[in-house]
């Protein structure tokens, strides 16, 4: 099965948050290394006859790369194992089509744009023949394929839309409007109408209701809660540009509840500490430039009302003289 937007493993989605690199990940990709090599002297192959255990050695180091983004050294590893699923179930075969879509993934992350639509549009095609157009799987890669079409720019805007709510529409009727993986749907296309000309209200409109939803299937604390109250905050700010106190108290929920739910340190609660410093530092810049703005005209208004009574009492005098 294709994983979920806060999962990870051969079944990818697009989430730069994992990549990370870290001395355990490069001490697990040196001895998956000598594991291949290992097994490919055990188990003499012809290409694309591997033993699956050497197939599974490949996708370990993939992945193992991919985590570390070293993007170039994983593709070979993820073209191998695709090339073997391939051979050995078949073009259409879910296992297939799976790593097409991971190999999807990474070359969307390396922008072979061109290359990774194809894989995705024959990746849905097979899902939806094979496992339906609504399945689970289908979704994840429309989904998927709706991201890339977004990055590609304005030209490919309007059909990257026709995705999001596809995936929209369908994660609704399958799993019902309260299900994670139909609020991610939801957040998704707010999002993307977010960075649209002209689609800011639909956009504010779907964030609320995004967050409205997680309130009222899993309360006001659950992390999917206070990530939809972050969008939305980060939305009002940062595209509307509102500078208000329900932004702010938006942050500053956020900020309560991560440090309740995650702790203080984890970098979750440490980006959304930053986000409020930030917006209430914004804010007073902003009350003190229009605060300053406020006396520069009051005390403008003062002078020209004082040179006007000066004025008009030098002409009195003026003509009081020539009287």
């Amino acid at each position: 099965m294709i994983c979920g937007a806060d999962d990870f493993g051969y079944d990818m989605v697009e989430n730069e948050a994992y990549f990370f690199v870290s001395e355990d990940m490069r001490m697990a990709e040196e001895r998956k290394r000598e594991q291949l090599a290992d097994l490919e002297k055990r188990f003499p192959f012809k290409k694309g006859q591997e033993h699956p255990s050497i197939i599974h050695a490949v996708e370990d180091i993939g992945s193992i790369l991919y985590k570390q983004k070293k993007l170039s050294e994983a593709e070979p590893f993820y073209r191998r194992a695709l090339s073997w699923y391939e051979s050995r179930y078949g073009q259409t075969a879910p296992e297939a089509l799976i790593r097409g879509n991971n190999l999807a993934v990474l070359l969307k992350q390396r922008n072979k744009y061109a290359e990774a639509e194809k894989l995705y549009r024959k990746a849905i095609g097979g899902q939806s023949l094979v496992l339906g157009a609504n399945h689970a799987d289908t979704l994840q890669t429309v989904s998927n394929l709706a991201v890339l079409l977004r990055g590609m720019g304005p030209t490919r805007a309007a059909e990257a839309e026709t995705y999001f709510r596809r995936v929209l529409t369908g994660r609704e009727a399958d799993l019902g409007e309260g299900h994670p993986a139909t609020l991610q749907a939801l957040t998704n296309l707010a999002s993307f109408l977010g960075d649209q000309d002209a689609r800011e209200t639909e956009a504010e409109t779907l964030h609320r209701r995004t967050l409205a939803r997680w309130e009222a299937h899993y309360g006001p604390a659950h992390p999917g809660t206070l990530h939809a109250a972050a969008n939305l905050a980060f939305f009002l700010d940062n595209v509307l540009k509102r500078e208000d106190d329900e932004t702010e108290n938006l942050y500053r929920r956020v900020v309560t509840g991560y440090c309740e739910q995650l702790g203080e340190n984890h970098r979750s609660t440490i980006k959304a500490n930053e986000n409020l410093e930030r917006y209430v530092q914004q804010r007073q810049q902003e009350q003190a430039g229009s605060s300053s703005e406020e006396a520069r005209q009051c005390a403008s208004s003062r002078s020209d009302q004082e040179r006007a009574r000066l004025g008009a009492g030098d002409i009195e005098s003026v003509v009081w003289c020539l009287a």
